[in-house]
């Protein structure tokens, strides 16, 4: 079974047990896919984990009568009350060979070892090493060595087997069943395979050598138990199984040890249990005499209360005996705890003399008579999904054994929305004719609860017609229903302010709602279905774009979209700019079906022709062709919704006019009861005056004027029926049937009671399965529609120039080139939101760039991928920037703090500056790996990031850092020699104590186009924005000056920036407005809360 691929199944020729015990035969096996998993665990320990809906026997007890029920995994809950089976095999003696399989296997569980090059086995009994030798011998077979010495006490002598492979010995044991035990170690010890394959023989041999290896009787003040000890968990819970299907139910118990592991405990508890324990397993020699002794010297106490009961049955059957005098059988059944599995079976007839009642003991026999355990359910909680798997049992109920449990094969149930169609047919609400062979009934017409044709839609052919419905939503329907119930003069578009349009199951879009009218209005009509998709970066592809459809054409699945654009790409061609399709939908997350695009093709102009080549986008043709009163008829909506309440309006009459016969008649039985009460006296004495049955119904008839079913009802009542409590129940219930009739009455002679009630329950419906719309509708005239909505612009992306910019939130995009009047519009039209630039570089749509991180990381990263700015009143918002984060794969705390060329775009630059929070610089010559596109560019020292990173145009800008110290160091680029990326720079500024660098950065002082460069600098309560100029050159690892005098309370500058046309913003990237230019080199700064990050305004030309 393992072996099965997901949904697919097997034929199968092997036996399990059913769930009275008997070998019953399996024709088929499943593995029914990866589902959600339940797993339930007893008082015990049992446990077993299956798919939500697998069914398994419970006991319960509704209205107080005990009943087997199956329950569905999902629906179990603490406290529920399972069935385990313990009534298979009784007597088993195993043969000669599976005795010796059996002792083996359960020796080296207890205590043998095996490794690749050794294997062996000791124990203290001398009878139980000597057994497993015997049997060593016989299914192995080769050299061994037997040995003998003292124990550490010296008051036994311990006896080993050893098997190794300087002799050869070892390739025997590889050879023999035993390999199973190779590699495992006390804790992951497990039964092996070959013995859940044998037969019960070989098991009970295995159980026998087990207990007698690491089992025992231990005996207690109130009583002994059986007990077996292991530090593997599932040996244990294996153990646990396979004792079961001898009958013997053991409760697994867990205790920790000092040592930090867990001790896994067997108990086998109770006089019966043991007592099957012995007879049906037992132990080898010496403690199988002990546990026999100290069965013989425990005396049976049937008072005594025991675990091993039935539930419910006591109760059951005090409740409904009768009332009787002292000394009676009730009485004796009320002091006696006859629903105890062992007082049962030992006084079985006695206790069925004693309820006498056949009607009690049709319903508790089968129960007591079963066999099983009846354990609570102590946890059931959802597990992870996992592959399930099934068989299918060649018997009429399908039930199997396993785990200990009585199973059941998983069955098909109607969904409560289901039900809503079928519900009502037993209650005469239809027509009945002969099925196609005469041999059964079947409705001519579903009694539905909704709107069914409507909802969900169908599609047929017969000869000369055919009909193609779609579907629709359930809660604008009913919307539209109840509607027409009190306004049967409605417009079509009124209709449609409840249902707009269909509602598909798979969502998708419906283009042009002016087609759906003209379907709404003569029943046909062409709608066109559009898949939802989502366009983007590739996620791990840094940037690459993809088209992930995330909903579906009704009636298109993804294997249908991947044949159709396989096709077009290899063989009509018709399909460029794919690079790979994947179907990556599953049921946690629905469809998704992921198409790759080349690098240079533009998504949106890719999904155009997408949409117009493959079923994407696909149309469905409505033809409501119903059947109404047998003649063929093309409706429109109104004219559907009047069919439905028409049919409606019969179904609940005829349910009304049953339910009103059934409490009829219903009330002239409860009215013969009462007349037979009031008169008991005189119908007692009729009844036992008269010489037959016949002749007390005549009687009873004649005497007190009652009809022959009233006089039979009467003497079919036990006599129990006829009590003062019972009269005061039936005047109650007559009260009752009346009103009932009467309010039944009132529906079927007033059409405005009926017509409320149909809206009433129309309306619990809805209430009940609230459903969201699935599918977006998109007004307007189809053609306007598919012309507005097609994209634009070509499928291949051109080389054009433009440029990339890191924003100082952390957003990078891509923008192009713009003229000089353009650029100077959008400066004089002020700033927008997320503004704030950190770096810009001159590249082209299909080049690359280099993202540089705080870690001393570089990423090559593919332009065309990035977001386009958006234009708005000639400036440019970074709003639409993709965050760093999604093009590269950034550690934590790892930010993008540079960008840098690569290519022809490069240029003569000497390469990329870059400094340190230690206070390191260096300039990074451009000699980047061609293979790799991750790599160093700075090795950095431990604790020590990257605070900026530029990009030099030709080695004449100068380089400065501000320290947190408020200290600013200027010097000339030139002044620092290029080096490799391996390389860990040179010292760039000398810090103070504690102090560290907050900005590095590259400023050109020669670009009157940008304008003077200016210095930035925020502690958190006060900002300052100084000419750049004002501070003088100096030289390289050298202090700087102060650039931020201290207030009260200031400590360090928190932000700092060089540029020209500087901007602050929020880290949310909102606008921060700064303060006037301060010519004060040294000055304090203005009290201002300040921002968290400064940039430049955006410069494009």
């Amino acid at each position: 079974m393992v072996n099965l691929p997901a949904d697919s199944e097997a034929d199968a020729d092997f036996e399990v047990l059913d769930k009275d015990g008997k070998a019953v035969q399996v024709d088929k096996v499943f593995n029914s896919g990866v589902h959600p998993t339940v797993q339930i665990t007893t008082k015990s320990g049992f446990s077993l984990r299956g798919s939500e809906n697998h069914p398994v026997l419970c006991l319960e007890a509704p209205m107080g009568v005990p009943m087997f029920q199956w329950r569905q995994l999902d629906e179990v809950k603490p406290g529920t009350v399972v069935c385990l089976a313990r009534n298979a095999w009784t007597q088993v003696v195993p043969t000669s060979c599976e005795y010796n399989l059996g002792i083996l296997a359960g020796a080296w569980v207890s205590g043998g070892f095996a490794s690749e090059n050794r294997a062996g086995f000791n124990n203290t009994d001398e009878h139980f090493f000597g057994e497993v030798l015997h049997a060593y011998d016989q299914v192995v077979g080769g050299s061994r060595y037997v040995s003998e010495r003292a124990t550490r006490r010296d008051r036994e002598r311990i006896r080993e087997l050893d098997i190794q492979d300087c002799s050869g010995a070892m390739d025997a044991f590889r050879a023999s069943p035993l390999a199973e035990f190779i590699g495992h170690q006390a804790e992951d010890k497990v039964v092996p395979e070959f013995v859940w394959n044998a037969g019960p023989g070989v098991k009970r041999a295995f159980l026998m050598a087990a207990f007698e290896g690491d089992g025992g009787c231990r005996v207690a003040v109130d009583g002994f138990t059986v007990q077996y000890s292991s530090y593997s968990p599932q040996l244990a819970a294996q153990l646990q199984e396979m004792l079961a299907e001898f009958g013997v139910i053991a409760t697994h118990r867990q205790y920790p040890r000092p040592n930090g592991s867990i001790e896994h405990r067997l108990v086998v508890s109770g006089l019966r249990n043991v007592r099957a324990f012995a007879e049906r397993v037992g132990f080898l020699k010496s403690k199988q005499a002990k546990v026999r002794q100290l069965l013989q010297q425990s005396v049976v106490r049937p008072h005594r209360l025991s675990s091993d009961k039935v539930p419910f049955v006591a109760d059951y059957v005090r409740g409904a005996l009768d009332f009787d005098r002292r000394g009676s059988d009730r009485k004796w059944l009320t002091q006696h705890n006859f629903d105890q599995i062992e007082r049962w079976e030992t006084e079985r007839l006695r206790i069925i003399d004693r309820i006498k009642d056949t009607e009690i003991l049709a319903t508790i026999l089968p129960i007591m008579d079963s066999g099983y355990r009846f354990e609570e359910v102590v946890d059931a909680t959802a597990a992870e999904p996992a592959e399930v798997y099934s068989v299918r049992v060649t018997t009429e109920d399908h039930s199997f054994l396993a785990g200990g449990f009585v199973n059941h094969n998983t069955e098909a149930r109607m969904s409560n929305e289901a039900m809503l169609l079928v519900g009502e047919l037993g209650e005469d609400t239809v027509d009945f004719r002969p099925n196609y062979d005469g041999s059964l009934e079947e409705p001519s017409v579903l009694p539905a609860a909704y709107p069914n044709l409507l909802v969900n839609g169908t599609s047929g052919i017969a000869v000369g017609m055919a009909t193609n419905m779609i579907p629709h939503n359930l809660g604008e329907v009913i919307g539209a229903a109840r509607w027409l119930i009190n306004h049967p003069n409605a417009t079509l578009d009124k209709l449609m302010e409840y249902v707009p349009g269909p509602d598909l199951p798979t969502g998708g879009s419906l283009l042009g709602l002016d087609e759906v009218r003209k379907a709404y209005e003569t029943g046909r009509g062409v709608v066109r279905m559009r898949a939802n998709v989502e366009t983007g970066p590739l996620e791990g592809s840094r940037g690459r774009q993809a088209i992930t459809v995330t909903e579906l054409p009704y009636g298109v699945g993804p294997e249908k979209v991947i044949e159709k654009i396989t096709d077009e790409v290899n063989k009509s061609k018709r399909l460029t700019g794919i690079a790979d399709v994947k179907d990556l939908t599953d049921r946690e997350n629905g469809t998704r079906l992921v198409i790759e695009c080349k690098v240079g093709v533009n998504p949106q102009a890719l999904l155009a022709d997408l949409y117009r080549l493959t079923p994407l986008e696909q149309s469905f043709g409505i033809n409501n062709l119903v059947l109404v009163d047998g003649q063929p008829r093309t409706l429109g909506l109104k004219a559907l919704l009047e069919v439905f309440l028409k049919h409606r309006y019969e179904v609940v009459t005829r349910r009304t006019r049953y339910r009103r016969r059934k409490r009829e008649e219903r009330l002239h039985l409860v009215d013969g009861l009462l007349v037979a009460l009031l008169n008991i006296d005189k119908v007692i004495r009729l009844i036992r005056e008269s010489e037959n049955a016949a002749a007390a119904k005549d009687g009873l008839m004649t005497k007190f004027k009652l009809s022959e079913i009233q006089a039979t009802y009467i003497l079919d009542t036990p006599l129990r029926r006829l009590t003062k409590y019972d009269r005061l129940e039936l005047e109650n219930e007559q009260d009752k049937l009346r009103a009932e009739i009467a309010e039944l009455t009132t529906i079927l002679e007033d059409e405005t009671v009926l017509k409320k009630l149909v809206s009433t329950e129309l309306a619990k419906i809805a209430k009940d399965f609230p459903t969201e719309r699935r599918t977006r509708l998109i007004d307007g005239d189809l053609k306007e529609v598919l012309a507005a909505s097609k994209p634009s612009g070509p499928l291949e992306v051109a080389d054009d120039p433009c440029q990339v910019i890191l924003s100082a939130t952390g957003l990078v995009a891509r923008t192009a080139a713009e003229s000089e009047e353009a650029s100077e519009v959008r400066r004089r039209n002020g700033r927008v939101k997320h503004d704030a630039v950190s770096a810009v570089v001159h590249t082209t749509a299909r080049g690359q760039v280099l993202l540089v991180t705080s870690r001393g990381r570089a990423f090559k990263t593919d332009v065309l991928p990035l977001p386009v700015l958006p234009e708005q009143a000639g400036t440019v918002s970074l709003r639409g920037g993709m965050a760093a984060k999604e093009l590269v794969p950034l550690e934590r705390g790892e930010r993008v703090v540079g960008i840098a060329p690569l290519g022809e775009q490069a240029g003569n630059s000497p390469g990329l500056a870059i400094g340190t929070r230690g206070g390191v610089v260096k300039v990074c010559a451009p000699d980047w790996p061609v293979r790799s596109d991750e790599f160093e560019v700075i090795s950095l020292k431990a604790g020590d990031e990257v605070v900026g990173a530029t990009w030099l145009t030709d080695g004449n800008e100068t380089l400065a850092f501000i320290s947190s110290d408020s200290s600013l160091l200027r010097f000339a680029a030139s002044l620092i020699r290029p080096q490799g990326a391996k390389s860990g720079g040179m010292a760039g500024v000398k810090l103070s104590a504690n102090a560290t660098a907050v900005f590095f950065g590259a400023i050109r002082t020669d670009d009157e186009e940008h304008g003077e460069p200016m210095v930035v600098t925020a502690t958190g309560q006060s900002v300052k924005v100084t000419p750049f100029s004002e501070y003088p050159a100096k030289g390289r690892a050298t202090g700087g000056v102060r650039t931020h005098r201290f207030l009260k309370g200031e400590t360090e500058v928190q932000v700092a920036w060089v540029g020209p046309r500087p901007a602050g913003a929020s880290r949310t990237g909102d606008p921060v407005e700064l303060p006037e230019i301060d010519l004060r080199r040294d000055g304090s700064g203005h009290a201002h809360p300040g921002p968290e990050v400064v940039g430049h305004l955006i410069e494009r030309g």
